[in-house]
């Protein structure tokens, strides 16, 4: 991972975990209980745990956007 991956990162968890703003983690997360943490919604399909592996599905695919690799297997002919 190069230096400017690295220094982005960084910054993402500073702001995630600046305790000053709305966005902040620490403080979104503050009033949860503990057995809301396993709650899911209904009709919803994640629970708050889960919200990372959503939000990682989302930074791959725009990536894939970016390098323009965002292809279903039937469109690369497969």
């Amino acid at each position: 991972m190069g230096n400017t991956a690295v220094q982005q990162i960084l910054y993402l968890m500073d702001e995630a975990f600046d305790s000053r703003g709305e966005h902040a983690l620490l403080t979104n997360l503050s009033s949860v209980k503990d057995d809301e943490w396993r709650w899911v919604p209904a009709g919803g399909g994640r629970s708050i745990i889960q919200h990372d592996l959503y939000h990682a599905g989302e930074i791959n695919h725009i990536r894939s956007l970016r390098q323009e690799t965002d292809k279903w297997a039937w469109q690369l002919g497969q």
